[in-house]
């Protein structure tokens, strides 16, 4: 019962407050899906979490309510909820909170927190574009960086950081004296280069080299590789000490990671172009040169072209040569070569001084297009696999990977398989253990130089004659052979073996101090089979001959480190590292030819065989050297504003001289990061503001052992008339053999600005290198004509740019461009003659080290009087005019005016750019990421194809001086020999702009591959170097060691590639 109590009856609406659901989908700015991001309501504690999709759902108060996304690494941000009940955002990364890990040497540090100079290659740049090598991947995208190109199937190019320091005798055996040092997951391996004496040549009688380069990584699966730091500058570098001049580059494998087993699955094939860039005479084209040729000697005398001359020519060269000339004729009776007449035309008979020349058209002229014999289209096939897996106490990683590439030129092919494999145990709280096993066998055809030996056979020559029968010679020219045989007669293989490990054990003896030991052997076995039949155009006439060379290497590092990291009152951080370092390396070689063996499928094995009953020749050779380390690194920080970074390094090398072994490497850093003064605290749009300073010496002393000691070699003498063996000194001794220094000062700016959106950094460096090992010529009559000696001193200077732009970070849509830019300045200070030039070896104080020096081409001669008098002068009143002939400047007078010497030569340009560049942007749409990297190199002076005109060989297609034509820039075609200052026309600027890449993929949405347990699948489309913008002729010229004459040329490509993931 109720009794005195008041009820109110309200409805519901006015005391329960209406929530709205609110469901949506977090992502990055490209578009992948972001687990764990914080979702809540502004002002409550109303939130929750985005699931493993990036999926999230919320019941807020009202269409006012502001949604608070969070997630470490990126940008917070602020939604109004409206009218929207699903809500889709990207977030952007905040470099600044992400702190990036770098890997510097012997630990990693925050990016935030780098004194020195250090560039990163990470997993965008590397996946954006397929790869090969692991040079390819840096290529253009680190600051300082200079990688030139090799298009050969198996071969890499070359890497130079900040410059060159050393300096190469090119008489000499080449030496890695410039190569940086490699270091894989932790472990240093270095390039190796020396020249071997291979066996007397068949041809002429004369002893045969070959330069032998192992780089450590040219075998390295770039798809195993998580990342790649370069340290540039001493203070990063130092602790590297004696081989780090060169600069450092830290290659970081993948490694296995805690959570659920991860499945991945990458594919490509790659349809690969020859790009041709060289343009010669067509046939009709080059024999008009001939006859210009044969004009200039009064050997043709007739001013147009004329069967019965034409003929006299091609009688010296074969029948079938002729029958392709003879073709542009139009004959009455061809037996009797007796043509088919017209009259002429008035300029005709003008200039001919004949009323009726033979009918003669020069698009009928038979034409054998070489090249295409030469090339083909490369087909590549690269398949990788690998697996992640983990919990808490064990992560591994296995991987295996096939490569399959046939390249352009046929006979040229290589064949690669991969294993990686890691794994890391936390035995308990104290105690972890890991390593990792890389292993690759890699089979290469290197093959023959097919478009070398097609670019130089003549047009009009044919490779089979009217029966069908194969012509050896083309032309009946014992230097013109036919290549066609050989591709298939002519083997040239080259295989290796490599193992190269990474072992460690880590203690944590109390907190901060922890112990780690790192083991690292790297084992490579290399074997080169050659073998050319009786049917090669070489040993036409001749036996089958061969030749089994085989070397191998075997190194090993021990490392011990002490790392004690401390953190005081939140003021002071002082992390210090000790290491001991032991290395040993051995290296071994062997080599056996034979002739006249009795079967070709025998190729380079069982030489015995040989009917000769003997060896051609043979050797071998055994090396050892050894190093041993001590360092200490000091990394110092006070209020998270001031950082400071010392190290020293005590290295010892057993190729230098007793007393001079060991060196000492100090280095120094200092960094202040403005951007935490509370005086910048106002200046908003400042993200990051860090001043970096630092100077340190490093050390080179990469030369072949026992040159202090000095060797000895067999060699023939004659006591009266009886030979005897005996020995001579090979290399005398150097007794005050001492390291190549290096001392670099670096000062550099980090920047960010509006929350990073524009960030990058700014080295300006100078680093003196002194006391440089170089391979010096001496007399002969000292008992050896060369000998190491620290002569000399070279100096780089320059300047770095990196620059990193978000321009555009929506929804759905994104858009950032990475820039890089370089100069280096190089010069050489002084050579072992003090500060006097070195004109035979073209090195001149001030000037770079590789510069082009040649004669200034001035112009042609003419038939004219006032230069058949000036030519008088110079080459004596009993001479006269030979007009069509090349003018150099004179450019010397110390020998008397009128006088045309080496000393009028002059530097015609370095072989180093001024600057390198490379732009690369990506761009996101949904599930769509498009890429493109441009990369340019600009101020380098290059070789220029010219042609010999005087007959011989396939010209290239030129404009040249004849009686009627005088306003051409080359000379009249001679016979015997080309111009004397041909080589004045070979010089051109070799700057280009290149697209490197355009990448466009696709990534099919979470949503749908959840569906079937699928974490990943992607397609993609690259085009490959689609693009060249140049004003160099004749030539590709960021292919490495880009010249006609030698087989390395560029190529383009499309690929077509699709990754998976479970």
């Amino acid at each position: 019962m109720l009794e005195n109590n008041l009820i109110v009856i309200t409805p519901e609406n006015l005391v329960i407050k209406q929530n709205i659901d609110i469901k949506g989908r977090v992502t990055d700015a490209s578009g992948i899906p972001l687990p764990g991001v914080n979702v809540v309501e502004k002002g409550t504690d109303n939130g929750t979490v985005t699931d493993i999709n990036g999926n999230f759902s919320i019941a807020v108060a009202g269409q006012q309510s502001v949604l608070l996304f969070s997630f470490v690494g990126y940008l917070e941000e602020e939604v109004e909820v409206g009218s929207r009940t699903d809500i889709e955002i990207a977030m952007a990364e905040d470099i600044l909170q992400l702190d990036e890990v770098v890997v510097v040497g012997y630990g990693t540090v925050k990016k935030s927190d780098l004194t020195g100079s250090v560039a990163s290659v990470g997993q965008r740049e590397l996946e954006q574009g397929t790869v090969l090598d692991p040079l390819e991947a840096m290529q253009g995208r680190a600051a300082g960086i200079d990688i030139t190109s090799n298009s050969r199937p198996g071969e890499i190019g070359t890497i130079r950081v900040r410059g060159e320091r050393s300096i190469t005798d090119p008489n000499s055996p080449p030496t890695a004296a410039n190569d940086p040092l490699f270091v894989v997951d932790g472990i240093p391996m270095a390039v190796t280069t020396r020249r071997l004496n291979t066996e007397p040549d068949y041809v002429g009688g004369s002893v045969s080299y070959e330069d032998l380069t192992h780089n450590p990584i040219s075998d390295l699966n770039p798809n195993d590789i998580e990342s790649i730091e370069i340290l540039k500058d001493a203070s990063a570098t130092a602790i590297y000490g004696s081989r780090a001049a060169n600069g450092v580059i830290l290659i970081t494998t993948k490694r296995g990671k805690s959570g659920k087993t991860r499945i991945t699955y990458d594919a490509s094939v790659t349809w690969e172009k020859f790009d041709n860039h060289l343009e010669l005479f067509g046939a009709a084209d080059q024999m008009e040169a001939n006859r210009e040729v044969m004009r200039s000697s009064g050997a043709y005398p007739s001013l147009y072209p004329n069967p019965r001359f034409d003929y006299m020519i091609m009688s010296a060269k074969d029948y079938d040569s002729w029958l392709s000339i003879a073709m542009g004729y139009e004959w009455e009776d061809f037996n009797t070569r007796t043509p088919v007449m017209r009259p002429t035309t008035p300029e005709e008979q003008e200039l001919w001084g004949v009323a009726e020349v033979p009918v003669y058209d020069p698009a009928k002229v038979r034409e054998t297009d070489w090249l295409s014999y030469a090339i083909r289209t490369g087909i590549t096939q690269n398949h990788q696999v690998g697996a992640s897996m983990g919990s808490d106490k064990m992560r591994s990683y296995i991987s295996f990977g096939y490569l399959d590439q046939d390249g352009v030129e046929k006979g040229q092919s290589y064949a690669r398989y991969s294993a990686l494999v890691s794994l890391d145990l936390d035995l308990n709280k104290r105690i972890r253990i890991g390593g990792s096993m890389n292993g690759t066998v890699a089979n290469q055809e290197f093959g023959i130089n097919t478009v070398d030996l097609a670019r130089g056979l003549l047009p009009f020559t044919v490779p089979y004659d009217t029966a069908g029968e194969f012509i050896w010679l083309p032309g009946n020219d014992p230097f013109m052979v036919n290549f066609i045989r050989d591709i298939d007669n002519e083997r040239n293989n080259r295989k290796s073996y490599h193992v190269r490990g990474s072992f460690y054990g880590e203690v944590d003896i109390f907190k901060g101090l922890k112990y780690r030991v790192n083991f690292g052997p790297d084992f490579r076995l290399y074997r080169n089979g050659t073998f050319q039949s009786a049917q090669t155009t070489a040993r036409w006439g001749s036996s089958s001959y061969a030749r089994y060379f085989q070397d191998q290497t075997f190194n090993w590092t021990l490392e011990n480190l002490l790392y004690y990291d401390k953190t005081i009152n939140d003021m002071h951080t002082i992390g210090v590292t000790l290491l001991q370092s032991a290395e040993q390396y051995t290296y071994e070689y062997s080599h056996l030819s034979a002739q006249n063996l009795p079967y070709d499928e025998q190729l380079w094995y069982d030489l015995s065989s040989s009917r000769e009953g003997q060896a051609l020749d043979y050797g071998s050779s055994y090396e050892e050297q050894t190093r041993q380390s001590y360092m200490a690194r000091i990394n110092y920080g006070l209020l998270n504003k001031y950082l400071l970074t010392l190290s020293g390094r005590w290295d010892g090398a057993s190729v230098l001289a007793p007393g001079n072994k060991w060196q000492f490497f100090p280095s120094v850093a200092f960094a202040w990061k403005l951007h935490e003064e509370s005086f910048m605290r106002n200046l908003t749009a400042v993200t990051v503001s860090k001043i970096r300073v630092g100077w340190g010496i490093t050390g080179n002393s990469l030369i072949p052992p026992y040159q202090a000691s000095g060797s000895i070699a067999n060699w023939n003498y004659n006591f009266g008339d009886q030979p005897a063996i005996g020995y001579k000194i090979e290399t005398p001794p150097n007794a005050e053999l001492n390291w190549e220094r290096t001392a670099q000062l670096n000062i550099g700016y980090d920047f960010g600005f509006l929350r990073n959106r524009i960030s990058g950094s700014i080295d300006l460096y100078n680093a003196n290198t002194y006391d440089l090992l170089m391979d010096r010529t001496i007399p002969v009559v000292n008992g050896s004509n060369h000998v190491y000696f620290n002569i000399g001193q070279t100096r780089n200077r320059g300047i770095e740019i990196m620059l990193s732009t978000i321009n555009v970070s929506a929804k759905d849509f994104s858009w950032r461009t990475d820039i890089t830019f370089s100069r280096n300045i190089n010069e050489i200070i002084e050579l072992y003659n003090g500060k006097n030039d070195d004109l035979a070896n073209r090195w001149f104080i001030g000037e770079p080290i590789s510069v082009n020096y040649g004669y200034v081409y001035e112009g042609i001669w003419g038939n004219t009087p006032e230069d058949s008098a000036l030519f008088r002068q110079y080459y004596g009143s009993g001479t006269y005019n030979r007009a069509g002939q090349i003018r150099i400047k004179d450019l010397d007078t110390t020998g008397g005016a009128y006088v045309f010497n080496s000393f009028d030569q002059q530097i015609r340009g370095s072989v180093y750019p001024d600057f390198v560049s490379g732009i690369t942007n990506y761009i996101t749409y949904k599930g769509f990421e498009l890429s493109f990297f441009l990369y340019a190199r600009v101020g380098q002076t290059i070789g220029k194809a010219t042609p010999l005109l005087f007959g011989r060989y396939h010209d290239v297609a030129v404009d040249y001086w004849t009686p009627l034509s005088t306003d051409a820039i080359y000379p009249r075609p001679k016979s015997g020999i080309a111009d004397t200052y041909m080589s004045s026309l070979g010089y051109q600027l070799g700057s280009f702009l290149k697209v490197r890449n355009i990448s466009l993929k696709y990534s099919l949405p979470k949503n749908i591959l959840s569906k079937v347990n699928m974490s990943n699948l992607a397609i993609k489309v690259q085009l490959l170097n689609p693009f060249l913008f140049t004003d160099a002729v004749n030539i590709d010229p960021d292919v490495f060691n880009s010249n006609p004459n030698v087989s390395n040329n560029g190529t383009k490509s499309i690929v077509l590639g699709i990754n998976v993931g479970f």
